[in-house]
């Protein structure tokens, strides 16, 4: 019985044995079966390393290196596709692991895919030893895309530094009312330090003039930045002033956005220095304000310029003498800037005609005014005397009792005696004028003294000439023999005497044209500044 029992036992027993190891095989085929599914299912690659290849690698393994079977893993050395880089560094962990020294059990290394491409892969390993047999079990994770991406953020956030570290335009960050960030323009247009500058309040940047404006927006910012949210403002430069560290201003358009940085908002300031344009704006104003003053003093000359050329144009004769035996022109061609020129043909007694040309200092209403006063003056004195020389000694006296220190006038007097055809003169400093006779010959008119209103009581000279038939009495202004060429060459009395040759026996109005034309063809585009006046008397 009692063997009996014993051996019912021992079957029992037997049998709970045979289940339990049934059991147990059965779990494990489960979890073979679940880790089956998950090696060959896994989107993450994986694989078991024997020596130096593969001996089974999952399907997204051998996929994302572009193949269609692992046979070719299988088949070859890991070192064959390796990169240079990666086949050292792993050569030298196997040989750590084979001498049983501690190796790295994740790294990532550069592996090429079937097509030549290199692919970076983050490798996790785990050694297994079954038996004498070393075995390595690992993940292996294509990081290349993110790698990739990392690289390109590196590069753009290096870019983004760059370009602000270089940024011509000063670039602050302002947090909390403090100053965060301030690029080197930004350091270099305060003259701070980068430790003054981020221990200093913002407000002290400013210009004092632009505190209160600027302490305004920096309260209400929130405000703004809400409404440029909404679109109902627009980011733009805006004008203020801040002050160096030695006290100098910087005139400045600012932009101010919103940011994250480093977590936390902030205020991005962009700051462009217009301190340049501003002193330009300034200088421009300033000419322009200038320009203004010159146009209107201009325009105050031009008026008087017209005023001047009336008074001339009123005292100068209208018509000429009408002398037997005699022919008379004359000419008066104003400069721009109008000087004293004037002619004078005045009828005395015994039928004698006396004729004066005379050239006044200063241009404008002055010049014209003296004008106006040595005419009144002369035909006053010329009907007291016969004498050329007493005429001019009583005119000098005058202007010099009744014009400035800095007038004068050139002046020539004559009287002509048609009767005896004698020409009585005296000159006062004036251009000589030229006796040119038939036979060529010449004399300059230079008896007289020096010029009216310089100096008072004055004895003046006269002379006396007698004039032939065909003789021609030429009587000019500086403008005529002062005339420039290109070269800044003086027409001279030279001139003057090879125009008289030519056409000495031409009427005085066609000697006079002639004579003109002469000076305008020398002097051709060449700006005169003084007034062409000429009289011409002919012995017929």
């Amino acid at each position: 019985m009692i063997d009996n029992a014993h051996t019912i036992q021992s079957r029992e027993t037997l049998i709970e044995r045979v289940c339990a190891l049934e059991a147990e095989n059965k779990l494990f085929k489960e979890s073979e079966l679940k880790f089956k599914n998950f090696f060959e299912n896994s989107l993450e690659g994986f694989g078991i390393i024997k020596g130096d290849r593969f001996v089974q690698v999952n399907r997204s393994f051998y996929e994302n290196l572009g193949f269609d079977s692992p046979d070719f893993l299988y088949t070859h050395s890991i070192f064959d596709y390796l990169t240079f880089e990666s086949r050292i560094y792993i050569e030298k962990q196997y040989k750590n692991l084979v001498s049983g020294e501690l190796y790295d059990k994740q790294f990532e290394i550069g592996v090429y895919d079937r097509n030549g491409e290199i692919h970076t892969i983050e490798v996790k390993l785990n050694d297994l030893q079954i038996g004498s047999d070393i075995y390595l079990m690992g993940s292996f994770l294509d990081v290349t895309k993110r790698k990739k991406a990392e690289q390109l953020l590196r590069e753009s956030e290096e870019k983004y530094r760059n370009a602000v570290e270089r940024a011509s335009d000063a670039i602050i960050i302002l947090q909390n009312g403090k100053f965060v960030y301030a690029n080197p323009r930004a350091l270099m247009l305060s003259g701070y330090s980068s430790e003054e500058f981020m221990n200093m309040p913002f407000l002290r940047y400013f210009h004092p003039d632009h505190i209160g404006k600027m302490r305004e927006y920096y309260e209400r910012r929130e405000e703004f930045y809400e409404r440029v949210a909404r679109g109902e403002l627009k980011l733009s430069f805006f004008e203020t002033a801040f002050l160096r560290k030695d006290g100098s201003a910087v005139f400045a358009e600012i932009s101010v956005s919103l940011i994250t940085y480093r977590g936390l908002p902030a205020d991005l300031i962009i700051i462009r220095d217009i301190t340049d344009r501003k002193r330009i704006e300034e200088e421009k104003a300033r000419l322009e304000s200038q320009l203004l003053l010159k146009k209107i003093q201009e325009a105050k000359l031009q008026k008087e310029l017209e005023i001047a050329r009336g008074i001339q144009k009123a005292l100068l004769p209208t018509e000429f003498p009408q002398v037997p035996g005699y022919d008379f022109s004359a000419i008066n061609i104003p400069s721009q800037t109008i000087g004293g020129d004037l002619y004078y043909f005045i009828e005395l007694p015994n039928d004698e005609l006396g004729i004066s040309i005379g050239d006044i200092s200063g241009k404008g209403i002055p010049g014209a005014v003296l004008m106006a006063n040595v005419c009144a003056t002369f035909c006053g004195l010329v009907r007291q005397s016969r004498r050329s020389n007493i005429v001019i000694k009583k005119l000098n006296d005058a202007l010099y009792h009744h014009t400035q220190a800095n007038q004068f006038t050139t002046f020539f007097y004559g009287i002509l005696n048609p009767r005896l055809h004698t020409f009585r003169y005296t000159n006062a400093g004036h251009n000589p004028p030229i006796l040119y006779r038939q036979n060529d010959t010449y004399k300059e008119l230079k008896t007289g003294g020096t010029i009216l209103g310089f100096l008072p009581n004055i004895m003046y000279r006269r002379s006396n000439i007698s004039l032939q038939p065909g003789d021609v009495l030429f009587l000019y202004t500086d403008g005529i023999s002062e005339s420039l060429d290109r070269r800044s060459k003086e027409f001279g009395v030279e001139g003057i005497m090879t125009c008289l040759k030519k056409n000495k026996r031409l009427p005085a109005k066609k000697i006079l044209e002639s004579m003109l034309a002469t000076v305008l063809k020398y002097t051709k585009k060449v700006s005169q500044e003084d007034d062409l006046t000429a009289v011409v008397i002919k012995k017929e």
